[in-house]
């Protein structure tokens, strides 16, 4: 067989399997389903991955904490609190000017021991909420199948919460 036909072959072959490579890596992302979306009684949400858990806390600083129910590799979590009082100091040289659901944010990413920590400070109805993120290197939650879930935070209503005590959500 002539080299030329050799070399075009072996190039479609690998173009094929990257390709099929990058149609199966987008085909399988999970993407955010209303059914799985928990609210916390002080008046936010969003939507947890599949197979995920979430720690509702009613304390002084409302938040949903989730977890992978099964961890395979580096422990990957997400968070949501409620700001009140002092706001974290974002004026380190980490955080810049940026956006979360196309409204201005002070956002930090950075990778420390091949996990990459995402922050994004923002607010809505008047308060302040912190979002968080730590997911492995090779999938930054900025952009990653992890971002629409981040951006699937909504602000359902304004309220204190009542109580300091902590649940987890049933399944």
């Amino acid at each position: 067989m002539n080299k030329g036909v050799i070399k075009i072959v072996s190039l479609l072959v690998v173009l094929l399997v990257v390709g099929a490579w990058m149609y199966r890596k987008q085909a399988f992302r999970p993407s955010p389903k209303e059914a799985d979306r928990y609210s916390h009684p002080a008046g936010f949400s969003l939507v947890l991955p599949q197979g995920w858990f979430a720690e509702i806390d009613l304390g002084a600083t409302p938040q949903i904490r989730m977890y992978p129910k099964e961890q395979v590799g580096p422990q990957i979590s997400m968070f949501v609190k409620r700001i009140s009082g002092d706001k974290p100091d974002t004026s380190a040289r980490d955080w810049s000017d940026g956006s979360f659901q196309n409204q201005p944010a002070r956002v930090y990413q950075k990778v420390e021991r091949k996990m990459i920590g995402y922050r994004v400070v923002f607010e809505r109805n008047g308060e302040s909420y912190q979002l968080s993120a730590l997911t492995p290197e090779a999938e930054p939650a900025s952009s990653g199948w992890l971002r629409p879930f981040l951006e699937s935070f909504r602000v359902e209503r304004s309220s204190t919460a009542p109580s300091t005590q902590s649940f987890v959500l049933p399944e």
